[in-house]
């Protein structure tokens, strides 16, 4: 494959930067080493255990722990300047520093990167939790959720939930806003069966059996549209159902 991969390149006159190129072996439920002898033009590629594409740090065992320490990087240094700002920033502004500088990092990629055990997010919980506790001047004794409410933000785990729904709203409604992969992704129960039961429009949910297939997108995404309100189901306009989801998970 690599040899065919070399001689392509090499007649669309084209190179391949090998500083830059590396390979990681993907397994998730061992934890042996597995390392490889791959050349390009008689150059070794080294192997990582983790590579930042498109902005996200895919790691070998997809527990998510190198992304979220990354993230986690970026967002803390933003404690102290929070603590110096809230006594002489309006209320409002800070609102705006929280949108503008830590909810980026949280939001992007939080569909997939989210997709982890508690554990590997909880570090990254606490940080927001208490940016959010810091901007708006509320103690310990002050619920989590009351501080999202007031800043009418998601938590991460109910951010990547919405994300998750509004890619199986798409699914129904909207299928051409959707990569071609993500097309088929989704099995409607209607076209399992043709008997009409009330769960008919719902999404099919096959049995997994460990909870790395509990966590799969395809898994989770049909679990949370499945629990969904009717009203919310049949909601088909894209900007209307974001609006409606984000205030029913926040209020739930």
């Amino acid at each position: 494959m690599f040899k065919k991969l070399e001689l392509w390149f090499n007649a669309n006159k084209l190179s391949i930067n090998i500083d830059k190129t590396y390979y990681t072996v993907f397994n998730c439920k061992t934890k042996d080493d597995v390392t490889l002898n791959l050349l390009i033009n008689g150059q070794q590629i080294d192997k990582v255990s983790s590579i930042k594409y498109l902005g996200v740090f895919i790691d070998e065992r997809f527990n998510w722990t190198v992304h979220i320490d990354h993230v986690f990087s970026k967002i803390v240094k933003f404690t102290s300047l929070f603590y110096k700002l809230k006594t002489v920033v309006p209320k409002h502004c800070l609102s705006k520093l929280y949108y503008a500088f830590v909810f980026p990092y949280i939001n992007y990629g939080v569909e997939v990167y989210a997709n982890c055990s508690n554990s590997a997010l909880d570090k990254l919980n606490k940080l927001n939790n208490k940016l959010l506790r810091i901007l708006l001047d509320r103690n310990y004794t002050t619920p989590n959720i009351e501080l999202y409410r007031l800043f009418n933000v998601l938590p991460i785990d109910l951010l990547h939930e919405m994300k998750l729904l509004e890619i199986v709203h798409k699914y129904y409604y909207h299928k051409d806003l959707l990569p071609e992969i993500f097309q088929e992704y989704f099995l409607p129960n209607y076209t399992i069966h043709q008997y009409n039961t009330r769960n008919k429009l719902d999404l099919h949910m096959s049995a997994v059996n460990s909870s790395f297939g509990q966590r799969r997108c395809v898994f989770r995404g049909s679990k949370y549209w499945n629990e969904l309100p009717s009203y919310l189901k049949s909601i088909s306009s894209t900007f209307l159902f974001k609006n409606n989801i984000k205030h029913y998970l926040l209020w739930r």
